[in-house]
Formats: C-alpha cells, sequence, structure tokens
C-alpha cells in the first residue's frame, strides 16, 4: 500500500536543506472548513460580550426598559392615582353630582306665615291701601300683629317659593314682569308665573335674599332709607343689607 507524506515546501527567505537545528517545519494545510469555524466561533465571542453590555437590550440605546427621561414616570410604572385607577379612556376629572345630598341653604322652613322684616331698617313688608287691591304698593312699616304683613312661603320647586298675603291670599309680585332695575314690587292674584316666583336665600349672617327667578334680580329696599312707606323694587343683587331680610315668626 502507498504511502502519503505531507510534502514539505520550501519558505521563501530561508535556506534550503533545514533550518538552523537541522530539519524543516511543517505548514498547516490550508483547509477552508477550519478556516470558517474560527470565525464563527470568533463572531459568536464577540456577540456574547456585547449582548452582556447591554447594546442589544432591545431600547434602541435609550437605556434600560423602564426607565424614562428624568421628571417622568418610566415605561412600564403606571402612574399612582389617589382613590384607585381610572377606567382606560376616561376622564379622572370627578363628575359634579347634580342632586343635592341635603336640603339647599336658604329653603324655609314652609309651615307657616312669617314677617319679612329689613335687615337695613328693621321694618316689615305691609301692604298700602285696601288689602285685597290688585297691584297694591308693598312697603315697609314698623312691625305690627296685622295680617298684612304676614307672608306665607308656598315651595314650588328646590328653594323657589311664591309669596302669598296672609290678608289678602294674593302673591308678591314685580310690576309688569319688567326686568329693568327700580321695577316695583306689588301684590297680584297668584297666577303661578315666574314674576311671582322668588328664590330664598339664605346669606352666612342668616338673613334671606329673596330673588325672583324672572330677571334674577332681589327685593331692594331703595338707598337703604329708613322711613316707613318706602315702596319695594327690584335692584341687580349685590347682597348688601337693603337686600337682606330676616325672617321672623308672628308672636
Amino acid at each position: 500500500m502507498p504511502r502519503y507524506e505531507t510534502p514539505w515546501r520550501e519558505e521563501p527567505g530561508r535556506p534550503p536543506g533545514g533550518t538552523v537545528y537541522g530539519r524543516r517545519y511543517r505548514r498547516l494545510p490550508e483547509d477552508p472548513l477550519l478556516f470558517a469555524a474560527f470565525t464563527v466561533g470568533g463572531v459568536g465571542v464577540l456577540l456574547g460580550v456585547l449582548f452582556a453590555a447591554g447594546v442589544f437590550s432591545g431600547t434602541g440605546g435609550a437605556g434600560p426598559v423602564g426607565v424614562g427621561p428624568a421628571g417622568s414616570p418610566g415605561a412600564g410604572f403606571p402612574l399612582p392615582t389617589s382613590g384607585g385607577s381610572a377606567a382606560a379612556g376616561s376622564s379622572t376629572a370627578a363628575t359634579p353630582n347634580r342632586t343635592p345630598s341635603h336640603t339647599p341653604a336658604g329653603t324655609p322652613d314652609p309651615t307657616g306665615p312669617r314677617l319679612l322684616r329689613s335687615a337695613v331698617s328693621a321694618l316689615c313688608l305691609d301692604i298700602v291701601g285696601t288689602e285685597v287691591a290688585e297691584g297694591a304698593d308693598v312697603h315697609q312699616v314698623p312691625c305690627g300683629t296685622a295680617a298684612s304683613q304676614r307672608w306665607l312661603p308656598t315651595p314650588v320647586g328646590g328653594d323657589v317659593f311664591t309669596l302669598i298675603n296672609a290678608a289678602s291670599k294674593k302673591c308678591l309680585d314685580v310690576d309688569g314682569a319688567s326686568l329693568a332695575d327700580g321695577a316695583p314690587v306689588q301684590q297680584w292674584s297668584c297666577t303661578g308665573l315666574p314674576d311671582q316666583r322668588w328664590r330664598l336665600v339664605r346669606t352666612a349672617t342668616g338673613t334671606t335674599m329673596l330673588v325672583t327667578v324672572h330677571s334674577g334680580k332681589c327685593l331692594d329696599l331703595p338707598a337703604a332709607n329708613l322711613a316707613p312707606g318706602i315702596r319695594m323694587r327690584q335692584f341687580s343683587c349685590q347682597a348688601t343689607p337693603n337686600q337682606q331680610w330676616i325672617e321672623q315668626r308672628p308672636t
């Protein structure tokens, strides 16, 4: 059987016939498969180092997952919410409750008539002249026991009432349903119209403001006049004492 031996090659620059040690050296064969194996192994080692360093962490070089820019919540960490989290897509703003949980301030006890006494003059609302006359003026006089000074709040809804005079059975009314400042206030047969509806608004001091529904203006003692006989009018609400009234039970 023939023998095959690895051929010897003479290297350029080396003297023929051998090395300084008296023999030629052997060159490794140029095998392409072996070269490819070394190359793939080297690339694998390099990729392992890069992955360990976090270069290919999936964030495009922006840093580790879950860490956001300074001053903002990180990705993957939900914003804290007070009292539970809101549903997706819903607003976190509270929806106003349109149903009062208590009786509105300013709602009087509609169980009987009362005097309406001015917080400025301490005089009471009364009817001028014949007590039953249509369109009779409403003015202030010294408080007494006359039925014409007694007013019965009759509920309409919420804090809205009609004010019925105990003597005439007519309603406190704005003349002609006027919207103007200074329109006179009178008595008129009850119709249930907005110019006879009054919102009784309680103030912080316990007095009451009478706000007519049709104009949004207040029952007013003009110029805070202290004299008896001054006729009542409506004026824009200012919450001044001449627009405040004390509800007083008759004795």
